[in-house]
C-alpha cells in the first residue's frame, strides 16, 4: 500500500509567546500524522524560541528555523523552500486548528488543486465570532470566479487551505516580501492562475484570532 502523502505545515512565528503553545499543540495533535511542521522563528525577542524548542524535543516532525526579522512573507518563503511534502498548508502562530484540519482536507482534495475550509473569525477583544458563509463548492477555475466574486474574503488569507507543492514550486509562486498589506491575496491570485479545479468544503476547521475591535 502506498504511503499517505506528506503534508508540510508552515508556521511563521514572531513574538507569539502568548498563543504559540496552544497553536503548536493543536498542530502536533493532528489525526493525520504524516506531516512535517516547519517553524520559522522570524527574529522573536520574547520566549517563543523556548516554546518551539520544547516542542522540537518532543516531536521529530518539527523543523525549527531561526532567522533575522524579515517579516511573515520572507518567513513563509523560507518555509516553502524547505518543504518536502506533496501539499502545503499555512498556519499562523496565534491561530488554532481542529484535529481533523489536515485529515479532512487531504481526504477530499483529489482531483482538485486547492482545498479551502471554513474559518471561525474569533475576536479576542469582544468575544464575538463569525463563521465563513460560503456553501460547499467544487468546480473549474472559470466556475471559481463566481465564488470569488460573491465571497472575496476567501482571497484575503492563505490559512485554512491546502495547496499543491508542485504548483507552488514549478511556477515560483511566492509571497511578495516587503509589503505591509495584501501579500496573502497576491499569493492566492498567483496560485489560482495555475489551477484547474478548486474545492471549498462546508467544514469549519480553522480558528482565526482577531486582536482588534473589528470583526472582519
Amino acid at each position: 500500500m502506498p504511503k499517505a502523502p506528506l503534508v508540510s505545515v508552515i508556521i511563521p512565528v514572531y513574538n507569539a509567546q502568548e498563543y504559540l503553545e496552544a497553536c503548536l499543540s493543536c498542530v502536533t495533535d493532528q489525526k493525520y500524522r504524516r506531516i512535517e511542521i516547519i517553524i520559522i522563528d522570524d527574529g522573536s525577542t520574547d520566549k517563543s524560541a523556548d516554546i518551539i524548542r520544547t516542542f522540537e524535543e518532543q516531536d521529530p516532525r518539527i523543523k525549527y528555523i531561526k532567522t533575522e526579522n524579515g517579516g511573515p512573507s520572507k518567513a513563509r518563503n523560507i518555509g516553502i523552500d524547505r518543504a518536502s511534502g506533496s501539499f502545503i498548508t499555512f498556519v499562523d502562530a496565534d491561530d488554532l486548528v481542529s484535529d481533523e484540519y489536515i485529515r479532512s482536507m487531504i481526504s477530499q482534495i483529489a482531483p482538485c488543486d486547492v482545498c479551502v475550509c471554513k474559518k471561525v473569525r474569533w475576536n479576542q477583544k469582544t468575544g464575538k465570532s463569525r463563521v465563513d458563509g460560503w456553501k460547499e463548492f467544487e468546480g473549474t477555475k472559470e466556475d471559481l470566479k463566481r465564488v470569488l466574486f460573491n465571497y472575496q474574503r476567501s482571497m484575503r488569507g492563505v490559512t485554512g487551505r491546502l495547496f499543491k507543492t508542485s504548483i507552488i514550486k514549478d511556477n515560483n509562486v511566492r509571497f511578495k516580501e516587503g509589503l505591509n498589506y495584501g501579500e496573502d491575496m497576491i499569493f492566492n491570485y498567483d496560485y489560482f492562475k495555475y489551477i484547474r479545479e478548486a474545492l471549498f468544503i462546508d467544514e469549519t476547521l480553522y480558528t482565526y484570532r482577531i486582536h482588534n475591535k473589528e470583526l472582519n
